[in-house]
C-alpha cells in the first residue's frame, strides 16, 4: 500500500512513479505542490515493445492527466537497461514531441 499524502511532508520536489501506479491519482494529489514524473513501463514497452506500443503508452499517460504541462515529467518507469533498443527510445521521444505539438 502506497502512502501518497506523505510525500509533500519530506521536502521532495518531484515524485517518480514505478509502473503500475496510477499516475492521473497521484498527479492529482500533487500537482500544485511537487512534479510527478513517469511512468511508462521501462521493461514491457520502452525496452520490448515497438513503437505502436511506445505511442500508445505516451499517449495514455499524458491524456490521463487534466494538465500534462504542468509540474509533469513523462519518463519511463525506472532506468533504461543499457540493451534497450535505440529505435524504441526514439520513439518514446518522437511519440512525447508529437503530444507536446498537439497540445501546444
Amino acid at each position: 500500500r502506497a502512502y501518497f499524502g506523505l510525500y509533500p511532508d519530506t521536502g521532495a520536489d518531484c515524485v517518480s512513479l514505478d509502473a503500475g501506479v496510477d499516475l492521473g491519482k497521484v498527479y492529482g494529489l500533487y500537482r500544485d505542490r511537487l512534479v510527478t514524473a513517469g511512468n511508462v513501463d521501462v521493461i514491457k514497452t520502452v525496452f520490448g515493445g515497438d513503437p505502436f506500443s511506445i505511442c500508445k503508452a505516451v499517449t495514455e499517460a499524458v491524456d490521463g492527466i487534466p494538465e500534462p504541462w504542468r509540474n509533469f515529467i513523462l519518463m519511463p518507469s525506472c532506468d533504461l537497461p543499457p540493451d534497450t533498443p535505440l529505435r524504441n527510445v526514439r520513439a518514446f521521444l518522437d511519440c512525447a514531441d508529437g503530444m507536446r505539438a498537439r497540445h501546444d
